[in-house]
């Protein structure tokens, strides 16, 4: 039964972890779109864009 207890404590603990990574990539991901569109937005006037070589 401890061995059975431990392991899925473990298994429980990974599962947790890969959880909280998913949704740390997710969000940094929205993040990154948001203040990339943000930034494209204010510099896109005129020749100059986001991204391209100054």
């Amino acid at each position: 039964m401890v061995i059975v207890t431990v392991a899925f404590a473990t298994a429980a603990t990974a599962f947790m972890i890969m959880v909280v990574i998913v949704v740390m990539t997710t969000a940094t991901r929205l993040v990154d779109m948001t203040v990339s569109n943000l930034i494209f937005r204010r510099c896109a006037h005129g020749n100059h864009f986001y991204g391209e070589s100054q």
